[in-house]
């Protein structure tokens, strides 16, 4: 069963969630902004983490997985933002990409 998500609705816990780590920047790619995203659907979450070097950033990523996981009742893919080895992935990420926080 394909089914829309209000995004808006998640807004206030995950800029409270992006306020408290050091994000610098979230997005969302893949079914969740289009026709393709359904019940059993998981959630790809673009992440770009301060790059401070006395930041542990596997504390951060985890953290951040289970607090989004938490907002959103459902699996997150957490993707660390990058130069992907396949240009077609990285293409595909960037055309369509929607950034959901921006500090």
């Amino acid at each position: 069963m394909i089914i829309m998500i209000d995004l808006e609705q998640y807004k206030p816990n995950i800029n409270k969630t992006c306020n408290a780590l050091p994000i610098k920047r979230l997005s969302l790619f893949g079914s969740i902004l289009n026709d393709n995203f359904s019940d059993q659907s998981d959630i790809d979450v673009l992440v770009s983490i301060d790059d401070r070097e006395d930041l542990d950033r596997f504390e951060i990523y985890f953290q951040l997985k289970e607090n989004l996981e938490n907002i959103f009742e459902r699996t997150v893919d957490l993707v660390i933002e990058k130069k992907f080895n396949n240009p077609l992935f990285q293409k595909s990420v960037s055309a369509t990409k929607v950034t959901i926080y921006e500090r």
